[in-house]
């Protein structure tokens, strides 16, 4: 499963001056990049109850480029870009009760020297997020959907696609809706990145907890800003 989450997180990550305020604009090193990236995603506590860190990984530019996972980007646009270090971890549901059901949560974040170079990096995921074919991600949905959605947030640019599908159930009649939120923003020096993943049984709502997932937005946007301000 951890495998899994990496291939699709990778898919969809791969004004140059901070517009909102409140992001640092010095040069991070990587060993301020190193302390300060874990507290810019999602803490556990933040989470819905009944989910568990399933793992957590720091990456190095070279490790990046050279996992070429979903198209990762070359090493002259990591290099161009000034990109420090970054961080993932996800959560992962212990058990599946009835009802909608958040049962995943992806989380990231990535460290850049200047917040242009952030704003390029995250300009080539945005554009290639929308250019992605995520079917491809969701081979088993059917009557699989894509919509971008707007909120106004406190960021300096975001990409939120929220991907839903039906998908048949293992045993007995009837489909899960399956909701597959990929979410990347820019805050300063530092581009985000969250994933949600819910399903309901026979639900037909693709608007299912939409309200819950921009409320963790919310949260790690916060984090990170807050993070960013306790390196300047």
């Amino acid at each position: 499963m951890r495998r899994a989450w990496r291939v699709v997180i990778a898919l969809a990550l791969v004004s140059a001056t901070v517009a909102c305020g409140g992001g640092g604009s010095g040069e991070i090193s990587e060993s301020e990049a190193r302390e300060a990236l874990p507290r810019m995603v999602i803490q556990e506590a933040q989470l819905p109850e009944g989910l568990e860190r399933a793992g957590e990984d720091f990456t190095t530019n070279e490790q990046l480029v050279e996992s070429g996972v979903g198209g990762a980007p070359e090493a002259a646009k990591v290099d161009e870009w000034g990109r420090v270090l970054g961080y993932e971890t996800d959560f992962q549901a212990a058990a599946l009760p009835s009802g909608p059901l958040i049962t995943g949560v992806a989380t990231a974040a990535s460290a850049y020297k200047t917040p242009q170079g952030a704003t390029a990096s995250f300009e080539d995921t945005a554009q290639r997020a929308r250019d992605a074919d995520w079917t491809l991600a969701h081979p088993d949905l059917k009557e699989f959907e894509e919509k971008e959605i707007q909120r106004d947030l406190p960021v300096d640019g975001v990409v939120w696609l929220r991907l839903s599908g039906l998908q048949p159930r293992v045993s007995g009649e009837g489909h899960v809706l399956v909701v597959d939120d990929q979410i990347i923003y820019r805050v300063g020096q530092v581009r985000g990145h969250l994933r949600v993943l819910t399903s309901e049984a026979s639900a037909t709502d693709r608007n299912l907890v939409v309200s819950q997932v921009e409320a963790l937005l919310r949260t790690q946007i916060q984090n990170t800003r807050e993070a960013l301000e306790g390196l300047e």
